[in-house]
């Protein structure tokens, strides 16, 4: 049996509330810079815990608890500060994607009910029928998607509603369409690089090797 001296356990006893007291005593700012500091290490862990304490110690704060979200060991702790920044004012596409994503419901048209009703929320600056479409394409609803890109697109047709359209039709598995698609949009000089890049690829399974 191992034996320890009265005044070596007392030492022992006296150090341990020492040190839990000083992270204790640490404010919001301090935890939340050594929690990036963590991150920069590439220790996750040790960065939650710390940013954690942050975001209880000032728990309206946005930006530790979107920090906080982004380091989460669980979609639990994740969804959990991330509804705290989107309550506390942080109401971006971004976030609202986000929490929609991790948040507990079954089934996709479920999450895709929710976001539409998180997207009510936003700043009229974030509202648009293009982003709109992002949330249909993002719950696997291309043809929503495409109704509302394509009525953009009478409007105000230029290269990113293309590819967005181009891409909700390759999500459909209508490789098809998508050809037909991104050639109509070469020859309106519609195509951004990813678009050129798509359309080559496509080309290319054309061939029969």
């Amino acid at each position: 049996m191992i034996k320890v001296s009265k005044w070596r356990l007392i030492g022992i006893l006296c150090i341990v509330p020492v040190f839990s007291f000083c992270e204790f005593g640490k404010d919001a700012k301090t935890l939340y810079q050594e929690g990036l500091k963590e991150i920069e290490n590439g220790n996750k862990k040790a960065a939650y815990a710390l940013i954690d304490k942050a975001s209880k110690k000032e728990p309206t704060n946005i930006q530790y608890q979107w920090a906080a979200a982004k380091v989460a060991p669980n979609q639990n702790d994740a969804y959990t500060h991330t509804k705290a920044a989107w309550d506390n004012g942080l109401k971006n596409p971004l976030v609202l994607l986000q929490l929609s994503s991790i948040a507990f419901h079954t089934s996709l048209d479920q999450k895709c009910e929710y976001a539409l009703t998180l997207y009510k929320d936003l700043p009229d600056s974030f509202k648009s029928e293009s982003f709109r479409g992002d949330i249909f394409f993002q719950f696997n609803k291309p043809d929503s998607s495409i109704a509302i890109w394509k009525e953009i697109e009478k409007v105000k047709p230029d290269e990113n509603i293309c590819l967005k359209i181009a891409l909700a039709y390759e999500k459909k598995g209508d490789l098809g369409t998508m050809l037909s698609y991104l050639e109509q949009c070469r020859k309106a000089n519609l195509l951004n690089s990813a678009g050129y890049s798509k359309l080559v690829s496509l080309w290319a399974l054309q061939y029969d090797y």
